[in-house]
């Protein structure tokens, strides 16, 4: 109990104004602070526990990191399976082999679907519930209010971004597992057909590797197969984005509130979006200007208002 006072004035003393007047009057004002910030903390924790948990933990996704399936999805998942096992489909065993394959890909990536929209709905309701009370918290708490409401946008948009990559992921395995049901088991003069000139198998082996490369993450396979399907679910260069523009805006709360509690100037400053102009590196190379947000990714220009922006420590004098 004591630790949490001594937490609760360390987080408030960024905030609170010269106080005049005598002792009793300087106690009621802290006691006032303290009481708002335990009432923010509960909104902002009211859907989902940010202050114990990162956006580093969220972008831990089950389903994306070990290709299982959420149990809401299970049932379908083994209909689908029993469905392209019965015996009247004809399916080629190789090409079977890799429906199975699409089909454990496509389902791990509509759990993750699932996920990631309920992380959009936590972070919807919490920017709510606070906006509610967005006058008291503003006015006790200005940057930290900033702070949170920036970094609950950024990660509902990051949030949604890796939605419409996963519906994008599912379609290729959707598309896959139609070409390969096209591929069905040789009759006995296919089979003569086959031997003797290797023709019939060659539309087999152009979308045997085209699967492939997409089951694999070989992105050179599905090149050289004919058709770019794209890589597994999400990239380690888009989660990186991700987790690299929330870490700027510290977001996630533990033990230690310093980063979050200081006010702007104090340790650290907020950025707003602006744009970069292209300059040489070093060793010569040109980059070209971009705007920059904060979101990592340029190809969506954000406003401060939109959620663009973020907080950065301030130079060593």
């Amino acid at each position: 109990m004591i630790v949490k006072e001594i937490e609760m004035e360390k987080r408030i003393k960024p905030y609170l104004p010269i106080f005049q007047g005598g002792l009793l009057e300087r106690m009621i004002k802290r006691q006032k602070y303290k009481k708002v910030l335990r009432e923010f903390d509960q909104s902002f924790t009211s859907n989902y526990n940010y202050m114990l948990y990162s956006h580093r933990d969220i972008f831990k996704c089950q389903y994306l990191m070990e290709g299982t399936r959420a149990p809401e999805l299970e049932e379908k998942y083994q209909l689908d399976k029993r469905y392209y096992d019965q015996e009247g489909l004809n399916i080629e065993k190789g090409a079977l082999k890799r429906i199975h394959l699409c089909l454990e890909k496509k389902y791990a990536g509509e759990s993750g679907i699932l996920y990631f929209k309920k992380h959009i709905n936590f972070a919807m309701r919490t920017i709510s519930i606070i906006d509610q009370r967005s006058v008291k918290y503003k006015k006790y708490f200005p940057s930290l209010y900033n702070q949170r409401m920036t970094y609950l946008n950024q990660l509902k948009q990051h949030c949604e971004k890796s939605v419409n990559e996963l519906e994008r992921r599912v379609a290729d395995y959707n598309n896959a597992i139609r070409e390969l049901e096209k591929i069905k088991k040789p009759t006995g003069w296919e089979r003569v057909k086959k031997v003797a000139t290797n023709v019939v198998t060659a539309p087999f082996r152009h979308t045997y590797n085209i699967v492939d490369g997409l089951v694999k993450r070989d992105k050179k396979k599905v090149i050289v197969g004919g058709s770019l399907l794209g890589i597994a679910f999400l990239g380690g260069s888009f989660i990186g984005d991700a987790i690299e523009s929330l870490d700027f805006i510290g977001g996630s709360e533990f033990s230690d509130y310093d980063h979050l509690t200081n006010e702007v100037g104090e340790g650290e400053h907020f950025v707003q979006p602006h744009e970069v102009d292209g300059y040489y590196r070093e060793d010569g190379t040109y980059v070209d200007g971009y705007y920059r947000d904060g979101d990592g990714d340029t190809s969506v220009n954000l406003t401060a208002e939109e959620g663009g922006g973020y907080y950065r420590s301030n130079p060593r004098s």
